[in-house]
């Protein structure tokens, strides 16, 4: 890469930097990303900004941007809008194993220590196992929005477990980057579940998911 530097002398407030990374490759969980092009990065009137740039890995197309106001105000506001594969949500769930396509339409914005979200993210054809789920879920599609005050509304999602179609919504309450609160409604009609190797049962359901910090209720 390339990095170039400009500041008058005695003021460093001044200071100008424009910086050019030829190629930028990271670890995802199990994906791999890498940019299409070169990297851009600049300071300039306080401000560091990253160009808009597109990562690429396999069924990932995303472009990220965004800018930080150098100093004490700890601003940063971040964009990242495209598709990607559903395996990334590994990053903040190791022990998840998922699939399929997501679509993303999110900025990030922090100022101080409280971190927003505003946008869409959409599912499609995914599939998705935990060692807390008796049972994998296949052709799993969504949408969800956030609004203020950090909830993820669920407005639509669905599945198929267990030869079963469970259909549902909810919503999730973000913290920066963890989540304290969630609630999930959902209805579920065929579901097969094998009890025994020659038991086997179906059922339809009803139920709701609630959770606090690490606590779950059913």
């Amino acid at each position: 890469g390339v990095i170039h530097l400009r500041c008058p002398l005695g003021k460093p407030q001044d200071l100008q930097v424009e910086a050019r990374l030829a190629r930028v490759s990271l670890a995802a969980g199990e994906q791999s990303l890498a940019s299409d092009g070169p990297l851009r990065l600049t300071i300039r009137d306080g401000f560091l900004t990253l160009a808009p740039t597109r990562l690429l890995g396999a069924g990932t197309d995303l472009l990220i941007g965004g800018s930080m106001v150098i100093g004490g105000a700890h601003e940063v506001t971040a964009i990242i809008t495209g598709r990607f594969d559903l395996g990334l949500a590994q990053v903040a769930f190791p022990e998840l194993r998922a699939s399929g396509e997501g679509v993303a339409d999110l900025r990030v914005i922090q100022r101080m220590d409280q971190i927003t979200y505003e946008g869409t993210i959409t599912a499609s054809g995914g599939i998705l196992a935990h060692p807390a789920l008796p049972l994998p879920m296949q052709d799993l599609a969504g949408h969800g929005r956030f609004d203020e005050g950090g909830f993820f509304r669920v407005e639509q999602a669905g599945f198929l477990i267990g030869g079963g179609k469970v259909e549902g919504s909810g919503w999730a309450r973000f913290e920066g980057a963890s989540m304290p609160g969630l609630h999930l409604s959902l209805i579920g009609e065929g579901i097969r579940a094998e009890i025994f190797p020659e038991l086997n049962a179906f059922f339809d359901a009803n139920t709701a998911i609630d959770s606090q910090i690490d606590a779950y209720r059913f």
